[in-house]
């Protein structure tokens, strides 16, 4: 079996989504913290690396979708950066293959609309993949492993308007790069 992760990178709540090789959800967590600094960077780090270990990361995990930075953000950018950096690094070590993927574009795929509210994506995850979600996060990490699978099983949009992806998830994979 084949696995797709998907990470929201949040620095006090960040979460982990896992979907098969089918799109079915397998689980999701998320590590909230108090911790500042480097010890918040390896306690993420370290949550991430158990849950890829837990899908033998080497054999069976396709590939990641992550969740790219807010560029417009005003508040601990520069330490979102550093923990967006440290999860890409592991990534990159351990030769896994992952996608970047802006704000916008995980919440077109989601939605439809590139500016939807995050209540909005709780919802249309709901009706989409009939799974609810009690945080952002997880709903979030959700929908980037969802972005992950697509680019890998559903022939990068290629499958435009069929039932298997709907147009606006095409446009948003079409405008997608793999990175390590």
């Amino acid at each position: 079996m084949k696995y797709y992760i998907g990470i929201d990178p949040s620095l006090t709540g960040c979460a982990v989504a896992v979907v098969d090789q089918d799109g079915q959800f397998k689980e999701s967590r998320r590590f909230g913290n108090k911790l500042k600094g480097m010890e918040r960077l390896v306690f993420v780090r370290d949550q991430v690396k158990n849950i890829l270990n837990d899908y033998n990361w080497k054999n069976q995990i396709k590939a990641i979708g992550i969740e790219g930075y807010a560029r417009g953000a005003k508040n601990w950018r520069e330490e979102a950066g550093e923990l967006g950096g440290a999860l890409r690094i592991l990534l990159y070590e351990n030769k896994i293959k992952y996608i970047d993927i802006a704000p916008g574009q995980l919440k077109k795929f989601a939605t439809g609309k590139g500016n939807a509210p995050k209540d909005q994506i709780l919802l249309d995850v709901y009706r989409k993949w009939k799974i609810a979600f009690r945080s952002h996060d997880e709903a979030d990490a959700f929908v980037a492993a969802q972005i992950a699978r697509a680019m890998f099983e559903m022939n990068n949009g290629e499958n435009e308007g069929t039932p298997e992806i709907l147009v606006y998830e095409a446009e948003v994979l079409k405008k997608l790069k793999v990175g390590a």
